[in-house]
C-alpha cells in the first residue's frame, strides 16, 4: 500500500519546469530500489505556459493571470480574484513593492561571485552601466 504524502511544496512557474506540457505535475517520493512511496513530500509544479489543462478552472485562471498580467481582466474564481487583488496590492503599497524589489535584488546579487563584485562598484555585470535592478 502506497501513502499520498502529507506536505506539498508548491512552485508557481512562468515556464515548463517540467517539460511535460501541462499545467500541474507532481513530484513523489519513492524509496530507491521500490516502488513504494516515502511520505516526505511532495513537490507540484504549476506551468502558466501550459499545452494541457489538467487542472481545475481556478487554478487554469490563476496560470493566466501569471502568464498575461493582466489585472484588468475580470477573474471569475475566488483564487483569480484573491491573486489579482494581491499583485495589485504589491504594486500599489509601497512597503510591500520595495520588500518585493529587495528581494528581486537579493536573488540577483546571489546568483555569482562576478556578479557579486559588479554589485559592489554598482555596476550591471551584462553592460557594464551603473545602476541595480
Amino acid at each position: 500500500m502506497t501513502m499520498r504524502p502529507t506536505t506539498r511544496n508548491f512552485f508557481v512557474c512562468d515556464f515548463d519546469y517540467v517539460h511535460i506540457g501541462k499545467a500541474v505535475g507532481d513530484r513523489i517520493c519513492l524509496l530507491k530500489g521500490t516502488g513504494t512511496e516515502y511520505n516526505g513530500g511532495s513537490h507540484v509544479y504549476l506551468n502558466s505556459r501550459y499545452q494541457e489543462s489538467n487542472a481545475s478552472p481556478s487554478i487554469l485562471e490563476f496560470l493566466d493571470l501569471i502568464r498575461t498580467n493582466d489585472l484588468e481582466q475580470p477573474y471569475a474564481t475566488p483564487l483569480g480574484r484573491k491573486a489579482q487583488e494581491r499583485i495589485q496590492a504589491v504594486r500599489s503599497g509601497r512597503v510591500l513593492e520595495m520588500s518585493y524589489r529587495r528581494s528581486r535584488r537579493r536573488r540577483w546579487i546571489n546568483e555569482g561571485q562576478p556578479v557579486k563584485k559588479a554589485v559592489r562598484k554598482g555596476l550591471r555585470p551584462e553592460s557594464g552601466r551603473r545602476s541595480l535592478p
